[in-house]
Order: C-alpha cells, then sequence, then structure tokens
C-alpha cells in the first residue's frame, strides 16, 4: 500500500514540476513583446514595475 501512495505522489509531482514554466519560455515570451506598442502590452499583461531611459532615447519597460 505504501508502495503505491509513493507512486501517485511522485507522479503527482513529477505532473505539477512539469507544468512550471521554463526560463527559456519566459525570455522567448516577453521578447515577442520587443517593438510592439505599449498600451497593448499594458493591457495584455499590466503595467511594468520599472521603466529606464537608454542613451538612445528608448525605453526599456521592466
Amino acid at each position: 500500500m505504501k508502495t503505491i501512495v509513493k507512486i501517485i505522489l511522485t507522479a503527482t509531482a513529477v505532473m505539477l514540476l512539469s507544468a512550471c514554466a521554463s526560463r527559456e519560455n519566459f525570455i522567448y515570451k516577453y521578447n515577442s513583446w520587443v517593438g510592439q506598442d505599449i498600451n497593448t502590452f499594458i493591457s495584455n499583461v499590466g503595467y511594468p514595475d520599472r521603466t529606464y531611459k537608454l542613451p538612445n532615447k528608448n525605453t526599456v519597460y521592466v
């Protein structure tokens, strides 16, 4: 009986962890917004925490 419970718990843990976002997926998701309209981004994702002005006058949203 203990073996079955261990197997079920292990299988559940593996399924839950496989659903977590990876760093690569996170980068891919947000790189697709580069060059897009900030208002569309805000309406889909929410307002960024910080902004930075670059020397070339571009704005980086974090």
